[in-house]
This record gives C-alpha cells, structure tokens and sequence, in this order.
C-alpha cells in the first residue's frame, strides 16, 4: 500500500495526506489508486459525500464486511476509529486522527471491516468522500454511543450536535451483551 501508513497499535487502519499540486487554474490531487490496495482485494462500489457545519458530530458508524477509503476533502475534524471486532486483540481500543484540508494535502483513512468510524467537525464546515466496497444498505449496519466508556478520552469537549440516531446508540459493553457486535469478529 505505497504510502498508506499502518496505525502503530490497531491493525485494519492505515492514513495517508496526497499531495496538492497547484497552479493559477487551482489545485489536482490523485484520491485513489487501486494498486496501492490491490493485495487487499477491495473493490470500491459505492461512493457518498457528506457535508457537516461546525460541532456536529457523526458516528460511531460501522456497516457488517465493509471496506470505507474516507477522505477529508474540505475543513478540519476530529477523526475517531473503534475496533469493534470480538476477538480482536485491540478490541473496544481507538484511534484518533487530527484531518486537515489547508496545507497542500488531503487526508485519507482506510478502515477495514469491523472498525467503526465518527467525526466532529471543528472548522466552518466540513466535506468528507467516502469509497466503499459495500452498496449501503447490502448489509447490516449498526452504531456505537460516541460517549461509550471506551471513547471518554477520544473526542475534545464540545457541546456536540448529533442526529437522534447517532445519540440512540449503545454503549460498547451494551452493543456486546445484546449481540449487536457478533457479526463483527476478526478472521480466523
């Protein structure tokens, strides 16, 4: 994966910042380049836009088998990643990432399946692409509370503005009691 960099402690997590290349017309940036995740064997199907104003969070997201190249193209956000998977050795770990879009780079996230992924937005606003190999809706999706005991230290203190979805959801340890989670194991 050329430049993709693996996350030190959680695997399934790899970020990249491509470069701008500017001129007086305005900037060109390569997003994707399917060799750099061939060995992976992802197919991306589907892609979406999101735009989202100033403290909204969105998350914890995760669909079941789902590959997501998430790319900040405009703004700066807070970037949350939860291992979700029963059985993995990081499970309820997370991983946080600072995305900027102002300094001649744009961020990118591959996430692998079982690892789910929220947002706040800290600028005016905020445009993020998501790539994934998965038409939504092909499979089970399900959420985790943003304030999950697991995430008390992930996100800044803000007085954050979520849809009532993304508020309904359970806590990890509650999302593993019920079975929510049991379609999201790491690969024997």
């Amino acid at each position: 994966m050329l430049d993709f960099k693996p996350h030190s402690d959680i695997t399934g997590i790899w970020s990249r910042s491509t470069t701008q290349h500017y001129d007086n017309r305005g900037f060109f940036s390569e997003i994707l380049r399917l060799n750099e995740i061939e060995l992976m064997s992802v197919n991306f199907k589907q892609q979406n836009l999101s735009q989202s104003k100033k403290m909204v969070r969105r998350g914890m997201h995760v669909q079941e088998n789902q590959w997501q190249l998430i790319t900040l193209v405009s703004g700066n956000v807070v970037d949350i990643l939860l291992d979700i998977r029963i059985g993995s050795s990081t499970f309820g770990k997370f991983a946080s990432y600072d995305l900027k879009c102002d300094s001649g780079e744009i961020n990118q996230l591959l996430v692998s399946p079982g690892i789910a992924h929220g947002f706040g937005v800290l600028s005016e606003n905020a445009y993020m692409l998501y790539s994934s190999d998965r038409y939504y809706g092909e499979t089970n999706e399900t959420g985790i509370s943003c304030v999950t005991a697991e995430l008390e230290n992930a996100w800044p203190k803000n007085n954050w503005i979520e849809s009532l979805r993304d508020r309904s959801f359970p806590d990890l340890r509650e999302a593993k009691r019920l079975g929510i989670l049991n379609n999201f194991t790491t690969k024997k």
